[in-house]
């Protein structure tokens, strides 16, 4: 029997159509998943607002720009690059190199391959945007010196783009390859590798490069190191891969050695300068470069961005003079610091991944890290006390000794002038609980400058501390200032007034207002108030006050005597909430008694931190949080309490600048629907998803310290002109496809110590956001520097919680000006990219609050901020997001924040623990889907409806939830263009549209097809 050769093809026919239009129906289906990422990656919009007629719609915007088109914007954040990196490059040494003479700019010579390729960002998170063709282009080393009328060595820069390639390295960012030709960081569990060529390699790329120094006797080495989320150095040799002579990843290698060594034999015959430019975030050891004679100058210039080479030239050339201070303690070991005892990959014996259990580390260096290990060490060696001449921690094996360990004290920084500081009056108020300092600052050389002014405390260590372990650093910084430009002789006087709960301490041992246990004291006795140039200045300035044989200066020394110990001052935070214990369970002494022996300064040597590892979570720990099952949903109290899907007519709009105890704000959260507020918790995504019931529009986020790079300008940007927006765009705007990742890290603007340029930073995001139209930017880093192996420190501005907390303060303030809501994270104890989803991270309360608390807490108290970012990692067993005393009794009441409370990007369904973060006010997960409740349940099956109506206690806490969030939205620019007509509609893109015209006519074929394969069969039936 033959074959109908036309059935054969009506059937094919049928079923390639059948399969097109289920791949079109599968397509359209996974597009309502994934709605909100895809809008961002195309620049389409799947909502829309519109208001009555006669509204004027130019009257809507609050917030204004500083700038009237986007060159005046782009070139002033450009500026602005130059400028940070001008007062955030930190002179280290100065041997009459510096400033060059005009002459001398004509005959530079780099040396050294991160010269020609520098770091100028992280690895990840905030890599510097390449921006061509627009008003502010991004520039390299080498173009921003030329640009400034400096003369480059062409033979050295030839022999280097001819090694381009033999500096290529491959970055794998979860998946996505990228080659880059620069130095990076080590990936987590990998190892440093160096990347200078050899003396030999270089010979071979140019046989007269050496030749060609002498007529280019100027000679700048840079030497890098990179950063980078989810990177980590690891101390010692066990963090390099070997193969160039290195002891540590963040010590030189022998080539590096051996370039500054070439230079330095060079300037012998040519009669030039060796100057050495340290491109790196990560403090690095650098005690064989500062003591090497034949070096000139040092100067530290972390990662400058996209401008700030700019900066570092004009400090150079001496266009600008240096202002910038180490944010840092610059050691000769970076492993002797307590901390590292504790830096690592510490596995729990029972981990499991089903549940996020990874390891563990323990911070038994308590408050000890930074300056305040060393500075403490110092002052307690003077004296004579607490076993301070020990061999612990001794980078020689020897007596402890201040000069063999650190080698740039932190606050540590250089001029080209000189000045004096005399503290004229300090004035301590503690019914004001304020500290006054009155500084007069002279300008005594002879060119201009601005000084620094950091002020530091020293508090009573007393007998009553060591009883009840209350540690006390020898010194802290307690505020800082810094002087205008000024000119030769010039003076002028500061007034400094500090926050005086910084120098209390807490106790977890004292009772409390409450009735309960922890709170902030004061100690009876003398308390020492002094200006210096660093923290080393600091304690030798107390030391001498205190008939002590140092090279401090007892006249910059202020004292205030308190007769008894204090418990109540600070025993009530500003906004009137009364203080208690919140983190016990943070200590794994609380889990595992006796276990973790804490560093204190009553016994250096009996008291140095063990390694803690190879621990075993105790069932206890288990079910304490570290399964993540710490919030049940159950039935309780009275539901009709809350109230949802209520009728009304107010919109988001109707609430811009309305305070938050208004009544109204409950009428507003009363009108959203229990859906809306369960799906808006859970898909925060990269926007926030719009609630149609209040009219709350889809909020743009975005993530970096270096400002908005996630998009370009042009990719939320309102190029309809006749909107009524006074900041829309033409389409051919040349600036649309300008990205703001730009700025210098957070390290280098720590570095400044000046809290107006920070607060002009947090300016040039707000006036950004205003044109772009993003809304929030997780853009400030707020944990410290731990330790100097963290590769993401650049992404943190200090190892002191009070400069970190101060220079963020001043950032959001300036952002929030503008609408703009510059956010801080990671709240809190995430200084670690090792296992940074999921690790157990232990401490005592102390050092909670005084270490990385205090750094979160200037942003919310002083600065208002309206958004926080949680952590990856676990306070204790349980995760930063499911904390009851971190996020409610901490972070919401004794601070006294109301905003956004968003986690960090956790993928994981479990450990994202919704209904505990829901609970403990966390408005917002970052994962996405469709805006419906089946989406949702398909993640949480028990994040429904039905389920959570009859938790009171969830209800009201997501009630609270929504209020928080949509109050920070009504106080931004997201609301901007909105009025209380405004409603949201709903509007199909060009790839619905595209999708639903595919799913038509493949139906349509499909269904022909299969039409003609019936009669085709028919007909043969017929014949037969």
């Amino acid at each position: 029997m033959k074959r109908n050769p036309s059935s054969r093809v009506w059937r094919g026919v049928t079923t390639t159509f059948a399969a097109l239009l289920a791949l079109s129906l599968t397509a359209t289906s996974a597009v309502q998943g994934f709605r909100t990422d895809i809008n961002k990656f195309l620049g389409t919009t799947s909502t829309r607002f519109v208001s009555d007629e006669g509204v004027d719609a130019g009257e809507t915007y609050t917030y204004k720009s500083d700038y009237s088109n986007t060159t005046e914007l782009v070139q002033s954040i450009r500026d602005l690059g130059e400028r940070v990196s001008e007062e955030g490059s930190v002179l280290l040494k100065n041997d009459g190199a510096l400033p060059l003479g005009g002459d001398e700019t004509k005959r530079v010579s780099l040396l050294g391959f991160s010269s020609y390729y520098p770091v100028q960002g992280g690895d990840m998170g905030s890599v510097v945007s390449q921006n061509e063709g627009t008003d502010a282009d991004t520039v390299d080393m080498v173009t921003a010196f030329k640009e400034k009328g400096f003369s480059i060595n062409e033979t050295l820069q030839s022999l280097y783009e001819s090694m381009k390639d033999d500096f290529s390295t491959e970055i794998n960012n979860f998946g996505q390859k990228t080659t880059v030709n620069r130095i990076t960081a080590p990936m987590i569990g990998e190892k440093f590798s160096g990347k200078e060529p050899s003396q030999d390699q270089m010979n071979k790329a140019s046989s007269d490069w050496k030749s060609s120094l002498n007529d280019n006797n100027v000679m700048i080495v840079t030497i890098a190191r990179a950063s980078g989320e989810n990177r980590a150095y690891m101390p010692g040799q066990d963090g390099v891969d070997g193969q160039d002579g290195q002891s540590d990843p963040l010590g030189l290698t022998d080539n590096e050695r051996a370039l500054i060594d070439a230079a330095v034999q060079a300037k012998k015959s040519n009669g030039g300068k060796v100057i050495v430019l340290i491109n790196s975030a990560n403090t690095m050891q650098i005690q064989e470069v500062a003591d090497n004679a034949g070096v000139d100058a040092i100067m530290q210039i972390g990662l400058p961005g996209a401008y700030g080479f700019y900066g570092v030239a004009d400090l150079l050339s001496g266009d600008a003079n240096p202002s910038g201070h180490l944010s840092d303690t610059w050691v000769s070991n970076n492993a002797s610091s307590p901390a590292v005892n504790n830096y690592g990959d510490y596995e729990w014996t029972n981990a499991d991944t089903a549940h996020t259990i990874n390891s563990e580390i323990v911070q038994a260096e308590g408050i000890y890290t930074g300056y305040k290990y060393y500075e403490t060490r110092y002052f307690d060696e003077r004296l004579g006390q607490g076993n301070a001449s020990s061999t612990v921690g001794s980078t020689d094996g020897g007596s402890w000794n201040y000069g063999n360990e650190v080698t740039y004290p932190f606050g540590y920084g250089l001029s080209y002038t000189t000045f004096s500081q005399k503290l004229d009056s300090v004035d301590v108020d503690l019914a004001a609980k304020t500290v006054t300092a009155k500084v007069t600052v002279t300008n005594t050389g002879d060119v201009s400058g601005k000084s620094v002014v950091q002020l530091y405390d020293n508090v009573p260590y007393t007998d009553y501390d060591k009883s009840h372990d209350v540690e006390k650093p020898a010194v802290q910084l307690l505020d800082y200032a810094k002087t205008k430009e000024l000119k030769p002789g010039e003076s002028q006087t500061l007034t400094i007034t500090a926050d005086a709960q910084y120098m209390a301490s807490w106790d977890s041992t004292a009772e409390n207002s409450k009735g309960t246990k922890g709170t902030y004291i004061l100690d009876a006795g003398e308390y020492v108030f002094t200006i210096a140039d660093n923290a080393h200045d600091a304690a030798n300035n107390v030391l001498a006050r205190q008939g002590a044989s140092t090279d401090g200066n007892a006249d910059n020394t202020a004292s205030w005597t308190l007769d008894g110990l204090d418990s109540t001052t600070f025993a009530v935070t500003k906004n009137g909430t009364k203080v208690e214990n919140q983190l016990q369970d943070a200590d794994l002494n609380t889990w595992m008694p006796d276990t973790v022996t804490y560093l204190s300064r009553s016994d250096w040597q009996g008291t140095w931190p063990k390694t803690y590892k190879d621990l075993t979570a105790t069932d206890e720990m288990l079910k304490g949080g570290l399964t993540n099952d710490t919030y049940e949903i159950t039935s309780n109290g009275d539901t009709s309490s809350v109230t949802w899907g209520a009728d009304g007519d107010l919109n988001l709009a109707t609430l811009k600048g309305v305070d938050i105890d208004d009544s109204r704000w409950d009428d507003l959260i009363n009108q959203m629907d229990l859906s809306e507020a369960l799906i808006r918790t859970a898909f925060g995504g990269t926007s926030t998803k719009a609630i149609e019931s209040i009219t709350s529009p889809e909020v743009i986020q975005n993530d970096g310290p270096n400002g908005f790079a996630s998009y370009t300008l042009g990719q939320y940007a309102n190029t309809d002109k006749s909107s009524g927006d006074p900041y829309a765009v033409d389409a051919d705007d040349k600036n649309l496809s300008y990205s703001m990742g730009v700025m210098a890290s957070e390290t280098v603007l720590g570095q400044t110590f000046s809290k107006d340029l920070a607060e002009e930073w947090g300016k040039a995001i707000g006036n950004y956001s205003i044109w772009a139209n993003t809304t929030i930017l997780w853009g400030v880093g707020t944990n410290l520097h731990r330790t100097a192996y963290n590769a993401r420190n650049h992404e943190y501005y200090s190892e002191d919680p009070v400069l970190t907390g101060f220079q963020a303060a001043a950032s959001i303030s300036g952002a929030k000006a503008y609408g703009c809501i510059l956010a801080p994270k990671h709240y809190a104890f995430n200084d670690t990219e090792i296992n940074r989803t999921g690790v157990a991270t232990f401490m005592t309360e102390q050092k909670a609050r005084e270490g990385e608390l205090r750094a979160h807490q200037s942003p919310v108290e002083d600065a208002g901020t309206l958004g926080m970012m949680s952590g990856y990692n676990r306070i204790g067993v349980t995760s930063t997001n499911a904390s009851t005393g971190l996020m409610l009794g901490i972070l919401r009441n004794e601070w006294g924040f109301k905003g956004i409370l968003s986690e960090d990007f956790i993928m994981d369904n479990e450990y994202q623990n919704l209904r505990a973060a829901a609970y403990n006010g966390v408005t917002m997960l970052t994962s996405t889907g469709d805006d419906s409740m089946d989406a949702v349940a398909k993640l949480w099956p028990y994040w429904t409806v039905d389920n959570v109506r009859q938790d009171t206690k969830l209800m009201k806490a997501l009630h609270q939830n929504m209020k928080w969030q949509n109050y920070a939205y009504a106080n931004s620019n997201a609301v901007d263009g909105l009025n209380s007509t405004t409603r949201i509609e709903h509007v199909r893109t060009w790839y619905d549209n595209a999708l639903t015209g595919v799913s038509v006519v493949t139906g349509l074929l499909t269904l022909l097809g299969a039409v003609m394969y019936v009669v085709s069969r028919r007909g043969r039936s017929e014949r037969q």
